[in-house]
């Protein structure tokens, strides 16, 4: 019998994906509001979030940060790497960025 290997897809980083602006993840610095991570070269970085993030302390308790589209507005290319080396090191072999939900007109 021939051995099959499975084939992990990871999830589907949908530009509609989304992470509670009350995230441990999520930090305040210089006036900023922002979401951390690590990039590839071990360097500590802050996806910047600022311009999405209400003002109105009560809203942001509650808000729901799209953090994958703000990473693609932004062009932070670091942090789309991010995401999907984390899932290649859970063992995804496919990785899915989704980008049909952002808008071909810019405002």
């Amino acid at each position: 019998m021939k051995s099959e290997k499975l084939i992990v897809i990871g999830e589907n980083f949908n530009s509609t994906r989304k992470i509670k602006a009350t995230n441990p993840r999520v930090i305040e610095e210089d006036g900023k509001t922002g979401i951390t991570y690590t990039d590839l070269d071990g360097n500590k970085q802050i996806l910047d979030c600022t311009d999405v993030i209400p003002e109105d302390p009560a809203e942001r308790n509650s808000f729901l940060i799209p953090h994958i589209a703000q990473a693609l507005r932004n062009k932070d290319m670091n942090y789309i790497a991010w995401a999907i080396k984390n899932q290649e090191a859970y063992g995804a072999h496919i990785i899915d960025l989704c980008v049909d939900e952002m808008s071909v007109y810019p405002e």
